[in-house]
This record gives C-alpha cells, sequence and structure tokens, in this order.
C-alpha cells in the first residue's frame, strides 16, 4: 500500500532519526571534544606557568628591595639637593652654552678634533678659537672645584619613553678640551696640559653621573681621549713634538702626579658603573611591566636582531609572556652581578661570555632567553669598554710613573715592581687578562711600551700592528708608548727585543734560565 500523500509531520521527523549517523561524523565529534579538552588544558598549563613565573619575577624583585638596592624609578631620585652654586653639572651646562663657534671656526673644530696632528697653518686659526671660548674652558675647569653633581634626570614610568639625556654638547666641551690640550702641547705648555687633562677626566666623572649606561658609554669615550692626550701630548718629549716653540722645560713632578693620582683612583668609576647596572636592571623590570599590561609591545621594549622580533607580539603576549617573566629574572641577576669583575682584587678566572644575538640558533633558544639578543649584547659591550677603558687608564698611569722615574733615577726601571710605592701605589694588574697578571712591559725594546694583551686575552710579547701611525687594536696586543710616539710604518708589526717579566710573570712556559733572580721578582709582583 502506497504511503498516504496526508501522512503527518511527525511521521517524516521519525524516519530522519532512523537514519543512522555515519562513522565519520563520530570521529569529527571526538576530534572537536579532544581538541576542546586539549585547548582547556593548554589554557590552564599557561596560567599556571604564567603564576609560577610571575610569582618568581616577583621574589627576585623582593629579594633586591630586602638588599636594600634600588628598584623602581624614583628610587633613584637623590636624596638631598645639590645647591646650583655647588654642582659641577650646572657649570658644565653653562660651559655648553658658552660654546661660540663662527662658521669657519665651526669646520676649523670639526677637522682639527679628529686630525692626527695639528698643522702650522691652523695654529692661528685655533689660538683665536680658544680665545673665544675662553669662557666655555673656565667653567669647565670651575666644575673640577665640586664634587656634587646633578643634571636634573629623573626617571619615571614608563622610562621607556624618557628618552636619552641629551649629550653632543658635552661631546662638543670635551673636544674644545682636546684642542686646547694639543695647542698646548705644541707651545711646549706642559703644566696647562696637565690641566685641561684634569679638565678631561673631570668631565668624564660627571658624565656618568648621569647613570645611564649609555652614559657610562659616552663617558669612558671623553676618558678616552684624555688617556690619548696623556700618551701624546705629556709623554712625548718637547723636542719631539712637530712645531713646539719651547723646549726648555718638561712637565713638573706635581703635574705628572696629579694625573696619576686621578687615574689610579678608580673607585668612583667602579660605583658609577654599579648604579648604571642598578639603573638597566630597573628598566628591565619597569619595561616588563609595561610588557605585561599590555602598554607596550616586547618588540619595542626588546626587540632587536634574532631576538623577539622574530615572533608575532600577540603571540608573546598571550602564550609566551611567563618566558619573558623568567628570562627578566636571568637578566636582572647578571646585571647584579656584572660589576664585581672591576673590583681590581677579583680578576675573573675565564672570559665573561654572554650569550648574544649569535647565539641564538633554534626557536627553543629564542622561546627560552626572549632578551638574549639585545640585554646579553648589551652586557657583553659594558664589559670590554670597561675592561679596555681601566687597561687604558692604567698603562697611562703607569707611563707617567715611568717617566718620573727615569727624570729621578736617570735610568729605565727594569721592573714595574721599582716603582711601588714612590710612583704607583702597587704593580697594575691587566684587566684584559682572563687570569691574573700585571700590565706587561718592554724595557728594552726599539720603543719602549706597556701592553695590555687586549681583546682576546692572548699574551702576543708585546706586538702589535700599525696602520701608519694609528694601532690596528684589532690586533695583536694593546701597546701604550712610553716615550708617547708610536713607531711609523703601514701595515708595521712591531715587538720589543724581549719579553717583560710583567709580561710572562704567569706563564706556564717560563724559561728555566730566568733564574732565582726573576724568580724572586716573580713573588714579590704576586704576592
Amino acid at each position: 500500500m502506497s504511503e498516504s500523500p496526508l501522512s503527518s509531520p511527525s511521521d517524516a521527523s521519525n524516519q530522519d532519526e532512523s537514519v543512522p549517523i555515519p562513522p565519520r561524523y563520530w570521529w569529527l565529534k571526538r576530534i572537536l571534544a579532544a581538541s576542546g579538552a586539549l585547548l582547556v588544558l593548554l589554557v590552564a598549563l599557561r596560567l599556571w606557568w604564567g603564576w609560577i613565573a610571575e610569582r618568581r619575577l616577583q621574589a627576585e624583585i623582593d629579594r633586591i628591595v630586602a638588599a636594600g638596592e634600588p628598584i623602581y624609578p624614583e628610587d633613584f631620585d637623590p636624596k638631598e639637593p645639590i645647591p646650583d652654586e655647588e654642582n659641577a653639572a650646572k657649570y658644565l651646562l653653562k660651559a655648553e652654552a658658552a660654546l661660540n663657534f663662527t662658521l669657519a671656526q665651526t669646520e676649523l673644530f670639526e677637522r682639527v678634533s679628529s686630525d692626527v696632528t695639528l698643522h702650522d697653518a691652523d695654529q692661528e686659526g685655533i689660538k683665536k678659537l680658544l680665545e673665544d671660548n675662553v669662557e666655555a674652558l673656565r667653567l669647565a675647569r670651575r666644575a673640577r672645584e665640586f664634587q656634587g653633581i646633578d643634571w636634573g634626570m629623573r626617571f619615571r614610568t614608563p622610562v621607556s619613553n624618557a628618552g636619552v639625556y641629551p649629550l653632543s654638547g658635552q661631546r662638543k666641551v670635551c673636544r674644545l678640551l682636546h684642542i686646547a690640550t694639543r695647542y698646548h702641547a705644541v707651545l711646549g705648555s706642559d703644566d696647562a696640559v696637565a690641566e685641561l687633562i684634569l679638565d678631561q677626566l673631570s668631565l668624564s666623572r660627571a658624565l656618568r653621573r648621569q647613570q645611564t649606561t649609555i652614559a657610562q658609554l659616552v663617558a669612558w669615550a671623553v676618558e678616552g681621549i684624555a688617556v690619548q692626550d696623556v700618551q701624546v701630548s705629556l709623554l712625548v718629549p718637547s723636542p719631539g713634538r712637530p712645531g713646539v716653540k719651547r723646549t726648555d722645560q718638561e712637565p713638573t713632578d706635581r703635574a705628572f702626579r696629579a694625573v696619576i693620582d686621578n687615574l689610579t683612583k678608580e673607585s668612583t668609576l667602579r660605583e658609577d658603573l654599579r648604579i648604571a647596572m642598578m639603573v638597566s636592571r630597573m628598566e628591565l623590570v619597569d619595561g616588563h611591566r609595561q610588557f605585561a599590561d599590555g602598554v607596550s609591545p616586547i618588540s619595542s621594549l626588546f626587540g632587536g636582531p634574532g631576538g623577539p622580533s622574530a615572533i608575532a607580539d600577540p603571540v608573546w603576549f598571550y602564550a609566551l609572556a611567563p618566558a619573558v617573566s623568567l628570562d627578566t629574572i636571568r637578566a636582572l641577576r647578571i646585571k647584579g652581578e656584572h660589576p664585581i669583575w672591576i673590583d681590581r682584587e677579583r680578576i675573573p678566572s675565564e672570559p665573561y661570555a654572554a650569550p648574544n644575538s649569535g647565539s641564538l640558533q633554534t626557536p627553543l633558544d629564542l622561546v627560552l632567553r626572549p632578551l638574549a639578543s639585545v640585554e646579553d649584547w648589551s652586557n657583553d659591550m659594558i664589559d670590554s669598554s670597561c675592561r679596555r677603558l681601566i687597561a687604558e687608564r692604567r698603562m697611562a698611569s703607569t707611563g707617567l710613573a715611568v717617566r718620573l722615574f727615569m727624570r729621578e733615577r736617570g735610568t729605565v726601571p727594569n721592573s714595574l715592581v721599582e716603582l711601588v710605592p714612590d710612583f704607583l701605589p702597587n704593580v697594575p694588574r691587566d684587566p684584559m687578562a682572563f687570569e691574573s697578571r700585571a700590565i706587561g712591559f718592554l724595557p728594552d725594546s726599539e720603543h719602549p711600551i706597556l701592553y695590555s694583551v687586549g681583546e682576546d686575552g692572548t699574551d702576543d710579547g708585546g706586538r702589535f700592528t700599525l696602520r701608519g701611525k694609528y694601532v690596528d687594536e684589532r690586533r695583536l696586543d694593546l701597546p701604550f708608548f712610553v716615550n708617547g710616539d708610536p713607531p711609523s710604518g703601514e701595515e708595521t708589526d712591531a715587538t720589543g727585543s724581549r719579553l717583560s717579566r710583567q709580561g710572562n710573570e704567569d706563564s706556564p712556559d717560563e724559561d728555566d734560565e730566568r733564574g732565582s733572580k726573576d724568580q724572586e721578582e716573580k713573588r714579590e709582583e704576586n704576592p
């Protein structure tokens, strides 16, 4: 019997329900259910991971606070105000404002401040430039009289928007002092040269008090110029200076000793770097808070080649934020421990090897150490730059001490031990060496030099490579010329006639032929 066209809708519904569901739809339901359960599990794990990471980060911050160290922007505000008339920074800012160059003097200033030597044709122009800027020079000298330094910088969250304190004007003050130093060296006014070098060192000290790591690097560059002026303006005997007009007097003992005293006092350098690393640590915490609150993406805070920018910002914020928190802990600890090596009594037993962007080879490396591409590279640069500066400072002070010794005793010292305590407080160590060793000294070489082992930490016996009058600083050792003037030559290798006792004192391959006398000197230098 055929189905009636008048069948009710309920009958059709009953027929549809009786049709079995194909097996593939059962699998689809199972996959959807499993995916939903996995998603819930992943969300739970993400929340748990984030909770653990934030707890550990807060515990690290609490540890820093409990140690009485600053970690928040307001912690770096000065404890007491410094009156303007006793604030060295105010005098340096006035010196910057007093800079006065005509268009022609600006061209001369730019050219002369980077030239190797001062040409006779420039002497009158330089004299007029210095006369027109005598007030700036006077104010820079005045700043030396005061220990209080406040540039008016105040850190406030978000610190990433604070920018960098303008330093270009102070760089010009430094270059003016440098030109004045070289000009007075040509005149043979060696006491004036020493005073101008002290002005440069004072400017560097003031710039370090701006507290940021960038300010430290700029200040170290200023100090590097001062150290260079020690070598080429103070240590070159007057008759050996091109164009010198007065040769009847070398620098006084007082001038030498004042510069030596400044260069051998490293406590303020260590303290300023320690504070700068604390500021950098505060910037990490503040930047992490901006990231965690969704105010700033990680790429704008910590982005760099091969770093967090390689992954989309939403992925970092929603999925990988705990990894940023955990790596922030690692970065905070490195910055807290980083300045320790500067203490001369705690030379590291191995090189500082911070992982940088080149070490992030796999996606897992990037997830586990998202800040490494920027933060660890920054630490490594600060480390190498400061080591180099300290090596240059110690060689400059030692070079001055050697010259004082030669003037009083009439001979070159055979060992740096002979300089202690009359000319130096102690035998200077080499901060660029991976083991504890003294600065190298080659008294019998054709061009007597002091030297550091340089960036690679390897003692090449005082060998260095020249490009014209410039030392190729990427090659071999880092020399400092006791007579102030490097040998001439293009692509020339130069070395001493024998290795110094200081340069070899810790070498395991020391010749037995040196005898008991050398062994006794070794014990004196390394008690």
